[in-house]
């Protein structure tokens, strides 16, 4: 991990607040992997011109992310009895950071396909 992916605040809760801090992950890294097979074919008769094709994509994702470099505190009101009076004192109720790298694997295809007809109204000779 960089030390770039380290820079920022701290995940923060305070109960019944919105969390003012980022979700705790470093930026993703990871590596693309993409198969493609793409074919077309025109087919000409008379006035029609047909056009058809497809594109088939098998797509491969390695990533990997560490879970709170920065760290993570939840205030609750467990020692004032309100959740910002805790957070203003610094006593949180739990207190995290996050020291290994996830690594996950995502995997998916896609598929399109076309058919195009140009018709010509006048046949034009050379």
């Amino acid at each position: 991990m960089a030390h770039g992916d380290l820079e920022g605040i701290p995940q923060i809760s305070i109960t019944g607040y919105a969390a003012p801090s980022s979700d705790g992950f470093t930026p993703e890294a990871g590596r693309n992997h993409m198969f493609q097979f793409v074919d077309h074919l025109t087919w000409i008769e008379g006035r029609h011109s047909i056009k058809a094709g497809f594109d088939l994509r098998n797509i491969r994702y390695r990533g990997t992310a560490a879970s709170l470099p920065r760290g993570a505190f939840a205030f609750t009101g467990q020692f004032s009895g309100n959740a910002v009076a805790d957070y203003l004192l610094g006593d949180p109720f739990t207190a995290k950071i996050g020291y290994g790298e996830m690594t996950f694997w995502q995997r998916w295809s896609e598929f399109s396909s076309f058919v195009q007809d140009d018709f010509k109204i006048l046949r034009i000779s050379p």
